[in-house]
């Protein structure tokens, strides 16, 4: 076979095609050992599991990892809308600064017997902040000077709450727990906790 035969047959082509191989295998351990893939991480909650897996839907939330789908607990603002009702915290709120102060209105009943206990609790269960409500005061009505108006819906009593707490005890996940008077019943709602970052002070110059 003379050297132009050779060149012009189907040998090139297999040296192509190992030659790709080649490369390509070279290639796979390179980036295995530059870059090594690590270990899908094993996850037993949704809080875990949304940090490391992807999280679809909404109302509630849905996650899957290591085997298992893991739906994200809302709380029960929706079960107690028709006994208490919270102003501008919902689940997944993020707090982000110690007091909270939170508002809204609840049955009177609520506050029959004690009183109504709101606690911020961290995900691994220690009460990090509580405090009683207090009832709001009587909102001045503009149509008939020294009379009050309505604060609140029909047959509900307005109230307000100031929760300080400490962000060092919480882990990211915790939950805003409304007690009833009677210890009966719990308005829970999931939150996340997010520290603020405090800057560092700026190293003074020195010559």
């Amino acid at each position: 076979m003379t050297g132009e035969g050779f060149w012009s047959g189907k040998y090139p082509r297999v040296l192509a095609g190992v030659a790709v191989v080649v490369l390509l295998v070279g290639l796979v351990f390179v980036v295995k050992n530059i870059y090594p893939l690590e270990p899908a991480p094993f996850v037993t909650t949704f809080g875990e599991c949304a940090a490391s897996y992807l999280v679809v839907g909404t109302q509630p939330r849905v996650c899957s990892g290591s085997g298992k789908t893991f739906y994200e607990y809302t709380g029960n603002q929706l079960q107690l809308d028709n006994e208490i009702r919270v102003q501008g915290v919902v689940a997944g709120s993020v707090i982000s600064a110690s007091p909270l102060v939170v508002s809204g209105e609840a049955l009177e009943d609520w506050f029959q017997g004690g009183d109504v206990v709101v606690r911020m609790i961290a995900d691994s269960g220690v009460v990090v902040g509580s405090a009683a409500v207090t009832l709001a005061p009587k909102v001045p009505d503009p149509l008939r000077p020294g009379a009050s108006q309505a604060n609140a819906t029909e047959g509900f009593t307005a109230f307000e709450a100031t929760v300080p707490f400490e962000f060092s005890d919480t882990s990211g996940q915790g939950a805003l727990v409304f007690i009833k008077s009677d210890g009966k019943t719990s308005l829970v709602i999931p939150v996340v906790f997010n520290k603020p970052v405090v800057p560092e002070p700026p190293i003074p110059y020195q010559e």
